[in-house]
C-alpha cells in the first residue's frame, strides 16, 4: 500500500472555511430579528464586514438630531463603546493567521465575536432609544409652551372681560375684544417671526 500525500494546509484551510461559514450563517440569523432602523443598519454592516459604513451610519445618526442639544452628549459613551465593539469585531474576524490556530481557538474567538455583536446590538438599541426619547422630550416640552399659551390667552380674555364689568363700560364690550384681538396677532407674530 501506498502513502498518499496529504496536503495538510488545504485541509487547514477548508476546515476554518467551513468555520468561517457556520459563524457567518449565526451572526445572519442574529441579524434576522434586528433588521429595523439604525439597528438594522449598522448590524447588517457588520455582518457584510462593511466595518467604516457601519461606524459612518453611527455618525450620522447622532449628527442628524442636531436638533436635540442633549442628546449628543447623552450618546457619546455609547458610540465610543460601539466603534470600540466594531473595531474589535473587526480585528477578531480579520485575524491574520486565523487559519493556523487550533479549531478549538478559532471557535473561541467567534464565539468571542459573536458576545461583541450581541454588545454592539444592545449598545445600538440604548443610542436608538435615546434617539426617541429626546424626540418625545421635545414634543412634550412644545406641548407644555402651547398649552401655557392657551391658558395665558384664556386668562387674558377673563380679566378683560372681567374689568369690562367691572368698570360698567357695557357698551365697551366689543372694544375690549378688539384691543385683546389685535395685542394677542401682535403677541403671537412677535413670538412666531423667524
Amino acid at each position: 500500500m501506498g502513502l498518499q500525500n496529504i496536503n495538510y494546509s488545504q485541509l487547514e484551510s477548508e476546515r476554518t472555511n467551513m468555520l468561517q461559514e457556520q459563524f457567518d450563517a449565526r451572526l445572519s440569523r442574529r441579524l434576522r430579528a434586528d433588521n429595523k432602523g439604525l439597528r438594522g443598519i449598522i448590524l447588517g454592516s457588520v455582518v457584510t464586514g462593511s466595518y467604516a459604513e457601519a461606524k459612518k451610519e453611527l455618525q450620522d445618526y447622532v449628527a442628524s438630531k442636531s436638533e436635540f442639544p442633549n442628546f449628543k452628549p447623552k450618546v457619546e459613551r455609547y458610540v465610543s463603546h460601539s466603534t470600540d465593539l466594531i473595531n474589535a469585531i473587526s480585528a477578531k474576524r480579520n485575524f491574520p493567521g486565523l487559519s493556523t490556530l487550533p479549531t478549538s481557538k478559532q471557535q473561541e474567538m467567534f464565539e468571542k465575536i459573536i458576545e461583541h455583536f450581541d454588545e454592539l446590538k444592545y449598545t445600538v438599541m440604548r443610542i436608538e432609544a435615546s434617539g426617541y426619547e429626546a424626540r418625545l422630550n421635545d414634543i412634550k416640552s412644545t406641548i407644555i409652551v402651547l398649552r401655557t399659551f392657551v391658558y395665558s390667552l384664556f386668562a387674558i380674555a377673563a380679566v378683560a372681560f372681567v374689568i369690562d364689568i367691572l368698570t360698567g363700560f357695557y357698551a365697551s364690550y366689543e372694544r375690549t375684544l378688539e384691543f385683546l384681538a389685535r395685542d394677542v396677532v401682535s403677541l403671537i407674530s412677535k413670538l412666531f417671526v423667524f
